[in-house]
């Protein structure tokens, strides 16, 4: 547990403008009137929140935001207009750069906010199923913004 922590502590210290070291219950992240809660349940809770899109990495494709727990739990948030697909693909992107770079990485998800939830395709399915198979990740999909989204639960599949 010691060297988790100390992998969290090097990467805020890396990406200082990046990677900001939160305490609390909730974390809000938002993004062009997107918004996602995660709410850690403990008042005491250590987190970490990396803006990923144009800060962690720069034109490429990724997840907008990286939040993990003192347990480098780690969900991979994308607020997303309607292309869920493309949402998907950005937050296989962040755990491929995620588990380049060596980064700390126990139980992993992904969390997809958009404007509206397509009627789940089999294309979709077959998306989310993959990432699941590939990286042990689910993956969440809301049609609206995620208020209260609690950590262990999101994080589970």
């Amino acid at each position: 547990m010691v060297n988790s922590k100390n992998k969290s502590t090097q990467l805020v210290a890396a990406k200082p403008d990046c990677c900001l070291p939160r305490s609390g219950r909730k974390v809000s992240v938002s993004q062009f009137g997107k918004k996602l809660v995660v709410d850690f349940v403990d008042a005491k809770s250590k987190s970490v929140v990396c803006d990923f899109d144009g800060c962690l990495t720069k034109n490429q494709i990724s997840p907008d935001y990286a939040i993990s727990n003192a347990a480098e739990d780690t969900i991979f948030a994308e607020l997303k207009g309607k292309d869920v697909m493309h949402a998907i693909r950005q937050i296989s992107a962040g755990l491929d750069w995620w588990l380049a770079q060596k980064r700390p990485l126990a139980r992993r998800a992904g969390v997809i906010v958009c404007n509206e939830v397509p009627r789940i395709q089999t294309k979709i399915q077959l998306a989310k199923h993959n990432l699941a198979k590939k990286y042990g990740a689910p993956v969440h999909i809301f049609s609206r913004d995620m208020v209260d989204g609690k950590f262990d639960i999101l994080i589970e599949f």
